[in-house]
């Protein structure tokens, strides 16, 4: 249960109140970032992290890129830059910021898009806020099964969040975009600090920074070099830490541990 990082760590949070008052009754409390366990308050002694995995056969045998430029509705050439965000359009992320520093990009270069992918209750709200003109290079993609073609084709993977409502725990959004070789922009703190290594496959920004933001993107744009080499790194860090088979071996290895103090 524990996936987050709450900001609002007392008795009004129903969550954390739940955690709280489970906890005493547990052998061990298993979060999947050391920041959660963290904010929850778990027992040190009885607490494990062990991180999300992916299967990372997903990763293969994706669509061409090509094809999936020419279907979102911009050109199939390669010479653009694409900035995406995977994410839920609800109030725990930040799409906001990301469309102020998106517009004043745009107004600055001419070959940069945004796919912004996924659905929620702010998604009519956060479209409103695109002016038409701006429709064929802030594209919404909506929901999609396809999820891991989409992100082929960025050249930097972006999560916001909404930290005055939500601390995230270890985000799948990044661990997809570091999979497929994508550096990444993410807002600093909870889980995300363990994941995205400031400077070396990502950097990390203050929340609600969209100057921050623009200045990362335009760091990517202008330094491609840069850009693929923290891709590599966050490439190797999914691998190293973040395959379900880490992942699976870990939980196993915890309950034969408990299977065996209970017989003793």
């Amino acid at each position: 249960m524990v996936v987050d990082t709450p900001s609002q760590q007392n008795i009004l949070n129903k969550h954390w109140l739940r955690a709280r008052l489970f906890f005493q009754f547990a052998d061990i409390v298993i979060g999947n970032s050391k920041a959660g366990l963290a904010a929850y308050r778990a027992p040190q002694k009885k607490s494990a992290c062990i991180y999300n995995g992916m299967d990372l056969s997903r990763f293969e045998n994706l669509k061409e890129p090509a094809c999936i430029r020419k279907e979102i509705s911009f050109s199939e050439s390669s010479d653009l830059f694409v900035a995406g965000m995977v994410a839920a359009f609800e109030d725990r992320k930040d799409y906001k910021t990301l469309i102020r520093a998106a517009k004043r990009l745009i107004s600055k270069h001419g070959n940069i898009r945004f796919i912004l992918v996924g659905d929620g209750s702010n998604l009519a709200e956060i479209k409103n806020s695109v002016p038409a003109s701006l429709a064929d290079k802030i594209i919404f993609a909506g929901k999609r099964s396809d999820v891991e073609s989409i992100v082929n084709i960025f050249d930097v993977g972006i999560l916001l969040t909404n930290s005055k409502l939500h601390g995230e725990g270890i985000s799948n959004s990044i661990i997809e975009y570091m999979a497929l070789g994508k550096p990444v922009i993410a807002t600093r703190g909870g889980g995300t600090n363990e994941v995205v290594i400031d400077n070396e496959n990502g950097f990390l920004i203050d929340p609600e920074r969209d100057d921050q933001l623009e200045e990362k993107i335009e760091s990517f744009m202008n330094d491609r070099k840069l850009k693929e080499h923290f891709g590599q790194n966050g490439n190797k860090m999914v691998r190293d830490k973040f395959d379900s088979r880490i992942m699976t071996k870990q939980y196993v290895s915890v309950y034969q541990r408990l299977l065996k103090e209970n017989n003793n």
